[in-house]
């Protein structure tokens, strides 16, 4: 009996391969769609609406609190803008600038973010802020960003306080008329407050 011993150097049909390279390519896409998703902020797939309400006190500043909230807002990716009558920006922090003294006071997380080098104090004893520091003694800031639920979100209950002397020197920085902002980390107006 003749063995016939077929010789074929083909690991794999042409169809087949195609078809390989095709899904590796599809899975490769995939997966550095998946990596690249992650980049970037992460409030981009919402729309964020935030109403606050403002109370001045004063010589000191303003107190704003935020009412409702839609959509979500971290805390990490907001900016705090201040602008004139004019539309002249003074001012655009985040709470990442917030002084090293930041506290947790109670239930809440409070950011204080400094107006210069100085670290913030606390006017009634001239001392850095500590824990049971109230936020309207705040010198030499800004502002102060009250997380009320320690959530690092922008939240309903979640109050500001604005300050007129930000220097500390005993006179308003801030006379006439100003608006308050809440931006996204793309830039996005979440609210606008009046002062």
């Amino acid at each position: 009996m003749k063995r016939f011993i077929r010789k074929d150097d083909e690991a794999v049909s042409p169809v087949i391969a195609v078809i390989l390279m095709v899904a590796i390519t599809v899975v490769l896409a995939g997966v550095l769609w998946a990596m690249l998703a992650n980049i970037g902020p992460s409030d981009t797939g919402s729309e964020v609406k935030i109403t606050t309400r403002s109370t001045e006190k004063g010589n000191t500043g303003w107190l704003i609190t935020i009412d409702s909230i839609s959509g979500t807002l971290k805390l990490e990716d907001a900016k705090f803008r201040f602008v004139d009558s004019s539309k002249i920006q003074k001012w655009m922090k985040t709470t990442s600038e917030a002084s090293l003294d930041t506290v947790i006071s109670g239930e809440s997380m409070v950011y204080a973010v400094p107006s210069g080098t100085a670290r913030v104090r606390d006017n009634s004893t001239g001392n850095p802020i500590i824990a049971d520091s109230e936020p309207k003694n705040y010198e030499l800031t800004y502002m102060v960003y009250i997380d009320s639920n320690n959530d690092e979100k922008v939240s309903e209950g979640d109050a500001l306080w604005i300050y007129k002397d930000y220097n500390s020197d005993g006179t308003s920085d801030f006379t006439g008329s100003y608006t308050f902002e809440i931006k996204t980390a793309n830039n996005e107006l979440a609210a606008s407050q009046g002062l």
